[in-house]
């Protein structure tokens, strides 16, 4: 039985949001109003002035993308997702990837399970090599999306790692998750190894407590740090 290792991409091996560049790519490509391409311009400017928080500017990008999700076909989608990958897939995180690149080396299968859609899954994870990408599938009814969702991540990363582990016939000994945000919590609780990758509040309270791994990855530099004593301490860095 082969050994699994899990990733999430968005802010774990992606820098940013596929997501995000999606949805400003389809407004590039004239498939929003000129309200909606207003807002969501307004809506990147307001969060990096700081004055709007992050959640208000995912939910403007997130209500504008399911808004005009009718007007797009699956057709333009998938090129729009190529468009993105291509233009920014390069902008990874040194550490995840090194990693990865280890764990591939050793024979991991490797899976990256997203909230971003399965086009852009199904092109970033080509391009770094991963065994399989699962993100959210859009419906689709005769040839057009529906606007509903057909299978999502959110709040299922445990329960789609089971599904993977069951139908690949993976191992969990010495197996690894790495993500960065509370929703990668119930997949890190699964395996032998988990790290928490420049975590959210949410995550870093979790990984505290379960004692995880943390790393945070700074310019050319990855610090890794373990839980002691209640207290985090520096155990390595490594230089990229």
């Amino acid at each position: 039985m082969k050994k699994v290792a899990f990733f999430d991409i968005d802010g774990t091996l992606f820098r940013w949001q596929l997501y995000h560049d999606l949805v400003f790519e389809l407004k590039d490509m004239g498939k929003f109003s000129e309200d909606d391409a207003s807002n969501i311009d307004r809506a990147l400017v307001d969060w990096q002035a700081k004055n709007k928080t992050w959640l208000d500017y995912e939910l403007t990008l997130v209500a504008v993308f399911e808004k005009n999700i009718t007007n797009v076909s699956p057709n333009e989608l998938r090129l729009a997702s190529e468009a993105v990958v291509k233009r920014s897939g390069h902008k990874i995180y040194n550490y995840t990837l090194s990693l990865l690149r280890q764990l591939q080396q050793q024979g991991y299968f490797t899976v990256a399970i997203s909230g971003s859609g399965q086009e852009l899954v199904d092109v970033f994870t080509e391009i770094y090599g991963f065994n399989k990408g699962i993100g959210r599938v859009f419906e689709t009814i005769d040839g057009k999306f529906s606007g509903k969702t057909e299978s999502h991540t959110l709040g299922r990363k445990a329960e789609i790692a089971l599904g993977v582990i069951k139908s690949e016939d993976l191992a969990l000994d010495d197996s690894f998750a790495i993500g960065d945000s509370g929703s990668d919590i119930e997949m890190l609780e699964l395996v032998k190894n988990p790290i928490a990758f420049n975590p959210s509040t949410e995550l870093l309270e979790a990984a505290q407590q379960k004692g995880w791994q943390i790393v945070v990855e700074r310019k050319n530099i990855a610090y890794t740090m373990e839980s002691q004593d209640g207290s985090i301490i520096l155990a390595k860095t490594d230089s990229f």
